[in-house]
């Protein structure tokens, strides 16, 4: 399984989502922050594998692998995530 971000190619500020190859990454300037390559589902993979519920809380929003994921999930009733930068939040929340 390989999870995969919907996030278009788009830039706010010092941010932005670019295609690379056939991953789609965040940057903030030349920093790579995030991105949906193979690797990060891997990472990610064993907190899938939990049996979930409840409330979860989120630190980052990145290119939102995590919360896509987390809303297919009956039994968790609200997902809070904190993400610091405005301009993550307003290039990436509209395609979650």
């Amino acid at each position: 399984m390989r999870l995969r971000s919907t996030v278009p190619p788009q830039r706010i500020n010092d941010f932005e989502i670019r295609e690379v190859g056939d991953e789609i990454c965040l940057f903030e300037g030349q920093q790579l922050i995030m991105t949906d390559r193979q690797s990060e589902t891997n990472e990610h993979e064993v907190f899938f594998s939990l049996p979930l519920h409840g409330a979860i809380l989120i630190t980052g929003l990145g290119v939102g692998l995590v919360n896509e994921h987390l809303i297919n999930v009956p039994d968790i009733e609200h997902v809070v995530i904190v993400e610091k930068h405005k301009e993550v939040i307003d290039m990436v929340w509209p395609h979650c």
